[in-house]
């Protein structure tokens, strides 16, 4: 009986098969790569474009902005006059007010001016406060990207007790950040209030509104860059609340809670 043996293959046939193995492999490795890079893409355009729920800016009829500003300066003529009786209060502010003073026309100049380059602009802020936390919204646009900037803060003590803000979070839509992305954000701005309060002091607007706007922006830029160096903000500072140069307040504690927020204000006088 004859026996029947299976041809061999040549070596060249074998170098071809692994060779057409391994370019199928790499066929494969890269289109998976490239449907990872694809998924990848839509997640995060997805995180980017995440809208938070309690973002809803909405723009305000001239009768609601007439109503906001009364608003805002009955609260803060209620500041004032507690501060003359010289005697710790507590001073109650709720995030309604705040959103409607962000909305007003006055504001959004006012931010469309410090907030805007030629990459991006940020828009209509929005604040939103949750158990000890602030959330700070805005709507950013950047080279044909929009999504909303969220920026959480939260109020601590330090070693020495002071009482400070520190970032807690930032996102763009759903999208986590490092905490020097938004200080970085900030020193153009910085740059636009400070040309903006030199501009005033040139022109010679020393009206009372201007003189305390320009006093606010002073503050605001004092915070502003000690945050920027140290990612958080010392909000304890004594800082002139009326006309009178001697009386100070001194902001001793901040309790957050849904929608309100409390300041507990020590009035103080200068020592001659």
């Amino acid at each position: 009986m004859p026996i029947i043996t299976q041809p061999s293959h040549p070596a060249s046939h074998r170098r071809h098969a692994t060779a057409g193995n391994w370019r199928k492999r790499l066929i494969a490795a890269g289109l998976v790569t490239m449907l990872l890079i694809i998924l990848l893409i839509i997640t995060i355009y997805i995180l980017v474009t995440y809208r938070p729920s309690a973002y809803h800016p909405c723009t305000l009829t001239k009768a609601q902005q007439q109503s906001a500003e009364q608003h805002g300066w009955k609260k803060s003529q209620e500041f004032y006059n507690n501060i003359n009786w010289m005697k710790p209060f507590t001073i109650s502010l709720d995030e309604t007010m705040f959103n409607d003073l962000l909305m007003l026309d006055v504001t959004n100049e006012f931010l469309g001016r410090t907030m805007s380059s030629a990459d991006g602009r940020l828009r209509y802020v929005q604040l939103s406060l949750t158990q000890g936390q602030i959330n700070l919204m805005a709507q950013f646009h950047y080279k044909g990207l929009s999504g909303v900037l969220t920026v959480v803060l939260e109020p601590i003590r330090t070693e020495q007790n002071r009482l400070q803000l520190t970032i807690a979070a930032v996102r763009i839509g759903a999208m986590p950040l490092g905490r020097g992305t938004i200080a970085r954000a900030l020193r153009p701005a910085l740059t636009v209030l400070q040309q903006h309060m030199q501009k005033d002091c040139a022109d010679g607007n020393n009206n009372r509104n201007q003189r305390y706007n320009n006093e606010l922006i002073d503050y605001l830029l004092g915070w502003a860059a000690e945050f920027c160096q140290q990612q958080r903000i010392g909000v304890d500072h004594v800082f002139q609340a009326t006309e009178d140069k001697d009386k100070l307040a001194f902001i001793n504690e901040i309790r957050i809670s849904d929608g309100r927020i409390e300041l507990d204000i020590e009035p103080v006088t200068v020592q001659q």
